[in-house]
């Protein structure tokens, strides 16, 4: 019998294992994704300065202010800001998780 017992032990602690890397890589992916907005965000309010930087040298070269872009930067800012959010949320359930494998596995020891 101790060796089901010893059997189930190992299957809960390789569950657990699967379940914490699965969550570790949930998060790095989000964290990918927010890495690139953010580029693309950053990629956005630098063309916007540049042209700004141009107005001030040459009027006519910089009329090719774009409504379009001003529409994608508020799109990929408030994205950013709920991806922030959700990966926030990632990390302290991932935390609470960790308290909890801790747990299960602290009873494996008694």
């Amino acid at each position: 019998m101790d060796l089901l017992r010893d059997y189930d032990n190992y299957m809960i602690r390789q569950i657990l294992k699967e379940n914490d890397e699965k969550m570790a890589n949930e998060i790095r992916e989000k964290e990918n994704i927010l890495s690139e907005l953010k580029k693309k965000y950053y990629n956005i309010v630098l063309d916007k300065e540049f042209e700004e930087f141009l107005k001030e040298f040459d009027k006519d070269a910089a009329q090719t202010e774009n409504t379009q872009e001003s529409e994608n930067l508020d799109e990929l800012g408030r994205r950013i800001e709920e991806l922030e959010k959700e990966i926030e949320v990632l990390k302290i359930r991932y935390r609470g998780y960790q308290l909890f494998k801790k747990k299960i596995e602290g009873q494996f020891y008694k």
